[in-house]
């Protein structure tokens, strides 16, 4: 819906813009645990809520029937499991630094919506949408 309100506006404002599509591909199977704890550790989260969450991915295991047999379980060493009511969470915290070099970057632009307001880019759960404006090169991004 903002996408299509974002074009409509540009259009309005005669703005020549670009709206980039980033989908992350089995984006929930690639979060290192490793890189989750240091982003945690980074933003300041309570060191008893990261070792709570440890806690239940040190002991995360999982297996695959094929052919009608299931094998040992495995240790998740990486990965926050969809479906799981924390794991969209943890997933936005892990993917906030992306959010954060694209809204900060000095070459990125926008498309501009007031005199002080830009749009660069909104995130929603693993699509990631970056609106380019006129001056913006996609080699920046």
């Amino acid at each position: 819906m903002l996408a299509h309100l974002v074009i409509d506006y540009a259009e309005k404002q005669e703005q020549n813009s670009c709206i980039i599509s980033l989908d992350r591909e089995k984006a929930y199977d690639k979060i290192n645990h490793e890189y989750l704890w240091d982003i945690l550790e980074e933003l300041r989260f309570p060191r008893g809520f990261i070792k709570l969450i440890k806690t239940m991915y040190s002991k995360a295991k999982t297996s695959v029937m094929i052919n009608g047999v299931t094998p040992a379980p495995i240790k998740v060493e990486r990965d926050v499991q969809q479906g799981d009511p924390m794991s969209f969470l943890l997933y936005n915290i892990a993917i906030e630094p992306l959010a954060t070099a694209l809204r900060a970057s000095p070459n990125l632009k926008g498309i501009k919506i007031t005199n002080h307001a830009k749009l660069i880019t909104k995130l929603f759960s693993d699509h990631t949408l970056v609106y380019l404006g006129k001056k913006d090169k996609f080699s920046d991004l």
